[in-house]
C-alpha cells in the first residue's frame, strides 16, 4: 500500500539527476564533451577541438568574480592520455572563427598521471600554487537528437501535465 508512494520518490530523484546532465555546455563555439569536478566544487568542462585548433583541448572554468565561463586552450596538441599540459586563456572570435589568446591571461595546468603504478589516471588542476585533485572523468551525453527533434524547455505545459499532440 505505501510501497507505491515510497517507490515513486527514488525514481523521481533518479530522473531529476539525469536531467541535470542533459543540458549542453557551450565552450565558445564548441560543445563540452567531458566534465569532472576538481577540489570540492571546481567544475572543469572540456572538449577536444577538430577545427583550426585540431588536436588541442579547450577547457571551460567558471570565473567566481564574473560568473562567466572562461576558456583555456592547451598550448600544444593534447595526447590521448591527457598528460599534464599548460593552458592559456582564450576568447572565441566570431569573425575569424578561431580562439585568440589573451595577452594578460593566467595560465593553468591540467591533466592526468598514473600515481604509484595505478591503472587509472588521476587528474589534477593547478591554479597558481594551489593544486586540486579531480574526480572521475564523465562523458556528457550527446544531445544532438533532442536538439533537433525534442521539445524546448519552455514548451512544456505550465500545469505540469503532458501535452497531447496530433489530435
Amino acid at each position: 500500500m505505501n510501497l507505491k508512494k515510497t517507490s515513486v520518490l527514488p525514481v523521481f530523484l533518479l530522473m531529476a539527476s539525469f536531467s541535470v546532465f542533459a543540458k549542453e555546455v557551450k565552450l565558445g563555439n564548441d560543445l563540452a564533451t567531458y566534465t569532472l569536478t576538481c577540489g570540492k566544487s571546481i567544475t572543469v568542462n572540456f572538449t577536444d577541438l577538430t577545427d583550426s585548433n585540431s588536436g588541442h583541448t579547450l577547457i571551460g572554468l567558471k570565473n567566481k568574480q564574473t560568473g562567466a565561463v572562461d576558456l583555456f586552450l592547451s598550448r600544444t596538441p593534447t595526447s590521448d592520455r591527457r598528460q599534464y599540459e599548460q593552458y592559456n586563456r582564450v576568447i572565441y572570435d566570431n569573425l575569424s572563427k578561431t580562439y585568440i589568446g589573451m595577452a594578460d591571461s593566467p595560465s593553468i595546468v591540467w591533466g592526468a598521471a598514473r600515481d604509484n603504478g595505478q591503472t587509472e589516471e588521476t587528474y589534477r588542476l593547478a591554479l597558481g600554487s594551489h593544486v586540486y585533485i579531480c574526480g572521475k572523468l564523465e562523458k556528457l551525453p550527446d544531445e544532438t537528437a533532442n536538439t533537433l527533434y525534442g521539445e524546448a524547455d519552455d514548451e512544456s505545459p505550465s500545469d505540469g501535465t503532458n501535452a497531447t499532440y496530433g489530435q
